[in-house]
């Protein structure tokens, strides 16, 4: 399926290599995983504004695990439902870190979002009440200054909270094509990002952008670096995974490695992440392993590199953040969810 008057790059999908193996199809699927089939521009240095730098650099990384702690699951924490004969396990599905270094959790089966305290190790682990929610909630994002945007399974409005958890307003991106995440611009203005990788500023919850000024406002690339640049990742014909940075009609490539699969999870002041899978698909089970690669925008550095196992009982929406100087990873165990936090200078 092709865009009218574009030839799309091929994009890689949220939909991860475990998930598509409970659908129906799935080794159809599978045998283009991480791809769409729309026609992919070539990398190569006669495109236009295109610069191709060399492979991504294993530096020195400065990133260390700064903690892990696992919070139960219980009436009083999070909700969690295990697997059922006629349905998969369900449990927390996204989570966002504010600037002021605290971590909000879609916890869909309570009807909220939560706030998670102490998933740094620096206090006393505990949960409360951001918001009430409807229990479809999707995907979050926080804004600098601590406001909040949801996203829902059953309906294409976006709920904006204030800093203090009440709600400011909502927004459309019913026309939008495959809104994928969310994100925050300046002055609270809302960003619906589409898994062909494609930023629309919806606006903010007082001052909603009419529909042209939206579809019109389109940019390619997510996340938020600093200077204005936005990043994407893509597969080759090679099964390399490639880095994009986006500054207007300029781009430039870092390859990272091979793998069946990727997505771009975050990207922020001089750093962007990727996760990336692989699966073995030579075995008589299917094994898929996981890891999650953060490159400095500007000189290609990978500054963090670390592996994030076999998915755990079912995938988050959204199980990795990038937030002011770290990033988080949420997995979900029979024992409850595990969240590990990583320094991450750079990301400022």
């Amino acid at each position: 399926m092709r865009e009218r008057g574009h030839n799309r790059p091929r994009m890689l999908h949220r939909t991860t290599v475990f998930s598509v193996l409970f659908s129906v199809g799935a080794l159809a699927v599978l045998s283009g995983c991480g791809t769409d089939s729309k026609p992919r521009e070539e990398l190569g240095a006669s495109q236009s504004g295109l610069t191709v730098s060399g492979a991504a650099r294993d530096g020195t990384p400065s990133s260390t695990v700064s903690s892990t702690v696992t919070i139960p699951w219980g009436p009083q924490s999070l909700g969690f439902r295990g697997t059922l004969p006629d349905a998969l396990a369900q449990g927390p599905t996204a989570l966002t870190l504010t600037d002021d270094g605290r971590m909000l959790v879609g916890d869909g089966l309570n009807g909220r979002i939560a706030e998670i305290v102490g998933f740094d190790g620096k206090q006393t682990l505990g949960i409360r009440t951001f918001a009430s929610t409807s229990k479809d909630i999707r995907d979050l994002a926080a804004s600098p200054d601590g406001a909040v945007a949801y996203a829902r399974q059953l309906t294409s409005e976006v709920t904006v909270l204030d800093p203090e958890g009440t709600v400011s307003g909502t927004l459309s991106a019913r026309d939008l094509p495959y809104v994928d995440g969310l994100a925050f611009g300046p002055s609270r203005r809302v960003i619906a990002e589409t898994s062909f990788q494609e930023s629309f500023t919806l606006g903010s919850a007082h001052a909603p952008l009419a529909r042209e000024s939206t579809l019109l406002g389109k940019k390619q690339g997510i996340g938020q670096l600093s200077q204005g640049r936005l990043a994407s990742v893509i597969k080759d014909d090679r099964g390399v995974i490639t880095l994009r940075i986006h500054k207007g009609d300029a781009l430039t490539a870092f390859p990272l490695t091979e793998a069946t699969a990727a997505r771009l999870i975050g990207a922020r002041g001089d750093v962007a992440c990727a996760r990336l899978e692989h699966a073995d698909t030579t075995a008589t089970a299917l094994r898929v392993t996981r890891e999650v690669q953060c490159v400095n925008a500007t000189t290609g550095d990978i500054v963090l590199r670390r592996e994030l196992g076999e998915p755990g009982e079912y995938v988050p929406y959204r199980e990795l953040s990038l937030g002011k100087g770290r990033l988080v990873f949420m997995k979900p165990t029979d024992k409850g969810l595990v969240v590990i936090t990583w320094n991450l200078e750079g990301a400022r």
